[in-house]
């Protein structure tokens, strides 16, 4: 199934990468990139700096991954994510309550996290606000569930289209 999977994505040029350590449990539910995809780096105007210095080639900041911590990706995992996209900061985040990240949060626009309201989304949340360097904007949702979304901009287009479950669900959100 995977194999299948990983030919059409190869088919598409898409880089396509394996997990190699087998002791790494990781699932795309705890993964939550903040920053658009495809969304082009502006060049640097001056020659790049070592790490660390003003003119450093890093990623702007909003643009960078939170990896839960939950019964379907461990530490390992994360590390897998990390050495995949040294380029951005990867941070971890406990999930409490047996679920994972995204099944509370998710970004609901450009430099906003959408999430729920229960005691394990808004530690979770609280947790992510320490870890960044970046103020994002937060979107508070009654119901959990609420806060799993999808942003896009089909085309590329100015403004977005935000994909949510629907009152029937959640009509508290």
């Amino acid at each position: 199934q995977l194999g299948g999977l990983r030919e059409v994505l190869e088919q598409l040029q898409l880089r396509v990468l394996s997990v190699a350590d087998e002791g790494a449990a990781l699932d795309g539910g705890d993964v939550l990139f903040t920053g658009e995809l495809g969304t082009p780096r502006d060049p640097p105007e001056t020659p790049p700096d070592p790490p660390g210095g003003p003119n450093c080639p890093l990623p702007p900041p909003g643009r960078e991954f939170f990896v839960g911590i939950s019964p379907w990706t461990n530490l390992r995992g994360a590390e897998a994510v990390a050495d995949a996209f040294r380029d951005f900061t990867v941070s971890t985040v406990p999930v409490g309550g047996g679920g994972r990240l995204k099944g509370f949060c998710s970004m609901a626009a450009p430099e906003t996290i959408a999430h729920g309201s229960s005691d394990d989304a808004r530690r979770a949340i609280k947790a992510m606000e320490q870890l960044s360097d970046h103020p994002y904007s937060r979107l508070a949702l009654p119901d959990d569930p609420a806060g799993n979304c999808l942003f896009t901009r089909p085309g590329g287009l100015p403004g977005g289209v935000l994909v949510h479950r629907g009152p029937e669900e959640f009509p508290q959100s």
